[in-house]
């Protein structure tokens, strides 16, 4: 079952990934006023295959953290506050990291601040943003 489901996940995110490329494909360096409209168009099609389907997000190093602790979590509250957080340091940091091992320290920080040194990334706004949250 585990083999099955790790395959079906890895297929959903080579299939956001082809999409992706095609769309970069097509657009790189052809972007212009009179393509605009058909750029804007791609692009929220693009955008509804990405959320809608959340292709992205079963990502096989990522989505076992991104499942647990922001989409099924328990508290539907902390499952927001755990994704906004952590979209701080993932403007500033690889992905992988953000949504898997720093994802749990910010869920272990939420829990217990006092006891948790506050995760953060590389940028140096993190820890101000994300103690103001």
């Amino acid at each position: 079952m585990l083999i099955i489901m790790k395959d079906l996940l890895q297929e959903k995110y080579y299939e956001f990934v082809s999409t992706s490329r095609k769309f970069v494909n097509k657009w790189v360096g052809s972007v212009n006023d009179t393509s605009m409209d058909n750029f804007i168009s791609d692009v929220k099609e693009a955008d509804s295959y990405r959320f809608l389907n959340s292709y992205e997000w079963f990502e096989p190093e990522t989505y076992p953290y991104t499942k647990n602790l922001i989409f099924e979590n328990k508290n539907p509250l902390k499952g927001l506050l755990l994704f906004t957080l952590c979209c701080w340091m993932d403007m500033q940091m690889n992905y992988k990291i953000v949504w898997s091992r720093l994802l749990e320290q910010t869920d272990r920080w939420v829990n217990n601040p006092q006891d948790c040194q506050i995760p953060r990334g590389s940028f140096p706004a993190t820890t101000p943003n994300i103690v103001k949250l």
